[in-house]
């Protein structure tokens, strides 16, 4: 409701043709549209009343010279601000924006800005485009950034940061409260606290067992070739540094993972996002026997698309096989083919070459970080626990003056992309927030599904007392990490408090089931089938399983209260999942909308 008092003012502006507007201490929840027909007005003021936003037809006031808005309740501000060029004091102070858009670049005649004691967190980069800008107040804020262009602003003499948390890397220690100062010093010290955190991202190498994924690596790094190498059994890193410019080297985090089919629904857990892929595939294969599109899938599903290089190996046996067109259409995340041969040394120049010119198009490498997130990492690069909690990360950081709960994510985000730890926040198979060590996730889980035991004796179906024998005596909490982290991502289930059921690991040969002669049945194609779609079926229906009949590739359930039975059978042949029911024809169709 808009009092008399302010319709009087506003009345009196128009009858009067007036260019300033007194309208503070007027108890305003929301302004007037009355009041931005007003064109001719150049200064407005509206300070101390209980404003939450701006309309959007602010932007009609383009004669605006001063607006005044100290003391409000606004949180955002509408894109039409960036209307109002003849603007030269924008006074913002005491509110509770947490943001600014990005078209506050377009106060082209903005000389004074005011923002102290709001919730800003950053900056949009657009504010660096404000040439004629002298002063920018920013005390009592909660910023963790500072667009570093700030400091080529021409006409800028002073900036006001303190109290915020960047404070410490931008605050001379002989400063006082009442100092305001020189932007250029600010800026100076706020970059000493930055390096280039391009100097390192994560490369994952994937490919089938026997495809030569550690040979390619080898000639890659150490440039040699050893004919009788041993198949990587699970995950084997390494470090590896290249020249990505003749001033600048870069250090990768190279991830070699095992290419047993058993393993393949496990390496979920380590792709990540803004890396570089290579999938290493054997010349002498088809397309389909050496899975290439399956692991094209797993980037894609998990990674976000980063870039891959397909890596043709054994060149001189045979040329890469399969429509290389079709492929980059069904995946334009691929940056390319490269043709090598490990026992010629043939090739690897050209796919040296592919990588520093991929590794230069990741967007990390335009980032800037802090000192104090170096230590972070560092600390971190040198845990050996199976596991931090959440609160003990945040109590790591705040020794380092991360304090923000954003810029801890932030950085722990990045290392997750960079394989230093693993943190799923996200992922809803998770219930905690536990950090991961993923070295000691690597070493347990696939010293589990690469061990024959489980499978030929055991057939899949872990005693977890064979655990001391696997891992060594007095392991019981690392053993219990693996296992529950298997469990939460689908890997496998408990049949009982003594026995851990593993869906990859069940024997090959199919039980002497035979399917129903009067029976519904389905097919589920799949573009490509991917290995991890079983383990998930088995653990999220195991309450129908009959009589624990499963297999590599199948498994029998029951419906005991409709008498119904289905065989669920995969061919990876054709990529299809063939579903038969037998039994009551009327309740046949419930079983199958639960698989």
């Amino acid at each position: 409701m808009v009092s008399d008092e302010v319709l009087r003012r506003i009345r009196e502006a128009i009858e009067q043709n007036k260019i300033d507007l007194e309208l503070s201490e007027q108890h305003l929840s929301e302004l007037p549209i009355a009041v931005t027909n007003l064109e001719q007005v150049k200064v407005l003021y509206l300070d101390n009343n209980s404003l939450t936003e701006l309309p959007a037809e602010i932007g009609a006031m383009t004669q605006l010279t001063r607006l005044y808005l100290n003391h409000n309740r606004l949180t955002t501000l509408p894109p039409e601000i960036g209307q109002l060029t003849n603007l030269t004091h924008l006074y913002l102070r005491d509110n509770y924006l947490t943001s600014l858009p990005a078209e506050i670049g377009q106060l082209e005649n903005l000389t004074h800005l005011y923002l102290r004691n709001n919730q800003l967190t950053a900056l949009p980069e657009e504010i660096t485009q404000l040439q004629n800008l002298k002063r920018l107040y920013l005390s009592d804020n909660k910023l963790t950034v500072l667009p570093v262009g700030l400091e080529g602003l021409p006409q800028l003499t002073q900036l006001d940061v303190r109290k915020n948390p960047i404070a410490p890397a931008t605050q001379n220690s002989g400063d006082t409260a009442s100092e305001i100062e020189n932007p250029t010093e600010v800026i100076k010290r706020y970059l000493a606290q930055q390096i280039n955190p391009a100097n390192e991202t994560k490369v994952m190498v994937l490919g089938r067992q026997g495809s030569g994924k550690t040979s390619v690596l080898r000639r890659l790094i150490a440039g040699d070739f050893d004919r009788n190498e041993e198949p990587t059994e699970g995950m084997t890193n390494y470090a590896w540094t290249v020249q990505l410019t003749a001033e600048r080297n870069i250090q990768l985090n190279v991830w070699d993972v095992g290419g047993d089919r058993e393993l393949y629904a496990a390496h979920q857990f380590f792709i990540t996002r803004e890396g570089l892929y290579l999938v290493v595939v054997d010349n002498s294969l088809s397309e389909m026997e050496s899975h290439l599109e399956e692991w094209l899938l797993l980037v894609r599903a998990y990674s976000g698309g980063s870039p891959v290089i397909v890596v043709g190996n054994k060149a001189d046996l045979a040329p890469l096989r399969g429509n290389r067109r079709k492929l980059c259409d069904r995946y334009p995340f691929i940056r390319g083919f490269a043709e090598v041969s490990c026992s010629a040394n043939r090739g690897f120049e050209t796919l040296r070459e592919m990588i520093i010119r991929e590794l230069g198009t990741l967007s990390r490498f335009n980032d800037n970080l802090y000192m104090s997130w170096i230590a972070v990492k560092q600390h971190l690069e040198n845990f050996t626990e199976n596991y931090l909690e959440y609160s003990e990360y945040q109590a790591l950081c705040s020794s380092k003056e991360i304090s923000q709960d954003q810029e801890q994510r932030q950085l722990l985000s990045l290392l997750h992309d960079l394989g230093i730890v693993m943190f799923y926040f996200e992922d809803p198979r998770l219930d905690s927030t536990d950090i991961i060590n993923p070295y000691s996730l690597s070493y347990g889980m696939y010293a589990i599904l690469n061990d024959p035991k489980i499978r030929e004796e055991y057939k899949g179906v872990l005693p977890l007392s064979y655990l001391d024998e696997l891992f060594g005596e007095n392991t019981q909490n690392d053993q219990l990490f693996v296992i529950d982290m298997m469990r939460r991502f689908e890997l496998g289930y408990f049949v009982d408090g003594r026995r851990f059921l593993l869906p990859t690991l069940m024997p090959d040969y199919r039980p002497p089931v035979q399917k129903w002669q009067s029976s519904l049945i389905y097919c589920y194609r799949y573009e490509v089938l991917p290995s991890v779609i079983f383990p998930r079926l088995v653990t999220r229906i195991r309450q129908f399983i009959f009589k624990r009949v499963i297999w590599a590739n199948g498994l029998v359930l029951a419906d005991q209260e409709a008498k119904n039975k289905a065989i669920v059978a995969l061919d990876q042949v054709t990529s299809g999942l063939w579903i038969w029911v037998g039994g009551d024809v009327q309740t046949a169709e419930n079983l199958v909308s639960l698989i």
